[in-house]
């Protein structure tokens, strides 16, 4: 995720879903140069800036260059400042750790061809 957030075509689109007279998302560009990358994080400062949104240039510059953990961070921060709620972090039940997930289960099949298993013979 940390170079899906990189060049901040995907938090304009946030910010567009939010603030749509603010946002015109023709004006960005969803490429991987850095002089693009840069354009777009100063668009979205702007918005920042005038939402009076908290959030700084430090925040997203740790974004922009791909730093580790940096995206969910920011992500998270934005969240809080649009919603004025935080998220809610995910603990998974203790049932929910030892289950297999659905692709490595077995199969209906897979059991009744299993040799072990104790038939009942027809009458």
């Amino acid at each position: 995720p940390k170079r899906d957030f990189a060049n901040g075509y995907l938090v304009a689109e946030i910010l567009s879903r939010y603030y749509p007279r603010d946002i015109d998302m023709n004006t960005f560009e969803n490429g991987s140069r850095l002089a693009a990358k840069v354009d777009n994080w100063e668009q979205i400062y702007k918005v920042f800036k005038r939402r009076d949104l908290n959030i700084s240039k430090q925040e997203f510059d740790a974004v922009l260059h791909c730093a580790s953990g940096a995206a969910p961070i920011f992500i998270f921060h934005l969240y809080n400042c649009l919603t004025k709620r935080m998220v809610r972090e995910y603990v998974p039940q203790e049932h929910e750790l030892d289950a297999k997930p659905a692709y490595a289960r077995d199969t209906a099949s897979k059991r009744l061809k299993d040799h072990e298993i104790s038939r009942i013979p027809d009458d």
